[in-house]
């Protein structure tokens, strides 16, 4: 009797399981989310950001200002490379580090500039986010 209803649960979750797909590393699911959060940043996507900024800290500033402050500091980056002739051309995640306790964690990454005539001088520049593990998904924070 026991081993029929373990092979009915099993078959009812089979389903479930298929969708789901196989578990992905915490260290390759931070990377997607950095990616994401950090490609919408450069296209200027401030509400698709916002899903990866920190829930508390939405909470605590506010959508509106969570945005403005994520525009702000975006046209700061492109106002300096402006003023060396140069356009922000993408960006590379170099390293991630876990905090021991493994709920956050800091990834260093280069953003890439060129010139803005679209020439090969590509330069690097340094960059860390910080990120927070909260309900099985990583969100940015300012900390």
């Amino acid at each position: 009797m026991k081993q029929i209803i373990m092979m009915l649960v099993l078959v009812g979750l089979m389903p479930v399981a298929v969708q789901a797909g196989p578990l992905q590393k915490p260290e390759d699911a931070l990377r997607d989310r950095v990616h994401d959060f950090t490609q919408a940043l450069l296209k200027e996507k401030y509400d698709d950001a916002l899903a990866f900024v920190d829930p508390d800290l939405v909470a605590q500033w506010g959508t509106d200002k969570v945005k403005d402050t994520g525009k702000h500091f975006m046209n700061f980056i492109r106002g300096l490379n402006e003023a060396w002739f140069r356009k922000l051309t993408g960006f590379h995640i170099r390293k991630v580090e876990f905090a021991k306790d493994k709920n956050s964690a800091v990834v260093d990454l280069y953003y890439y500039t060129g010139t803005k005539s679209g020439g090969a001088w590509r330069q690097e520049y340094p960059a860390d986010q910080h990120w927070v593990l909260k309900k099985n998904v990583w969100y940015w924070t300012n900390k």
